[in-house]
């Protein structure tokens, strides 16, 4: 499953939301993540994880989890670890990611998408506000602050429902979008209002 766009933000460089390949280890992960990545891969591969990669202009520069096995019966995936280089951070490239696997997990039969964010990361509640998150929750979870290292922190716990009635606006927005520049309509010449609906700041690898 892919999504291809033009986003005029990023100078013109094709942009392609995609599956996670073998290929992508290298410029995905550094030493100290590589045996994280290895590990990825496996489970990409055997369907318990899916992971989700921006590539731009050939090159993968941010990518997102979505573990299909946390919840048992309650048909609920659970999304982590969104990074995105720091050259092209800011320009909607995790929200594609997060719109991306969404797709996935529609297609999965997976009925909500939630996620844990640290309480003193202000910044990432609110664009995962902005994305459609709501709060169902608190917890004490270990999550990732870089390359190698983990923090214990109290989280909040939230989740976005998959119905496209929850983000109609977004949901039109980019269907319009889509048809223009499927009838060769150049990103400079879209319609104000479309170059809009992505976060201007993300939390800090976003």
């Amino acid at each position: 499953m892919e999504r291809r766009g033009i986003e005029g933000a990023v100078a013109e460089k094709p942009i392609v939301i995609r599956p996670f390949r073998a290929d992508d280890l290298d410029s995905l992960f550094d030493a100290s993540e590589r045996t994280l990545g290895a590990e990825w891969l496996e489970r990409h591969e055997r369907g318990d994880l899916y992971v989700g990669v921006a590539e731009v202009g050939g090159v993968p520069v941010g990518r997102r989890c979505l573990e299909f096995t946390g919840y048992g019966k309650e048909r609920v995936g659970y999304a982590f670890a969104a990074a995105v280089r720091a050259e092209w951070r800011s320009r909607g490239l995790g929200s594609m990611l997060d719109d991306h696997l969404g797709e996935v997990a529609l297609a999965g039969g997976v009925r909500a998408l939630r996620c844990s964010v640290a309480k003193h990361n202000t910044r990432a509640k609110a664009w995962h506000d902005r994305l459609g998150y709501r709060c169902i929750g608190e917890s004490v979870g270990c999550l990732a602050e870089g390359p190698g290292r983990e923090i214990v922190a109290d989280c909040w716990e939230l989740e976005r429902p998959l119905a496209l009635s929850f983000r109609p606006h977004l949901w039109l927005r980019r269907r319009r979008r889509r048809n223009l520049r499927l009838r060769g309509m150049p990103a400079s010449r879209l319609p104000a209002a479309q170059l809009g609906g992505f976060p201007k700041r993300t939390e800090g690898l976003l």
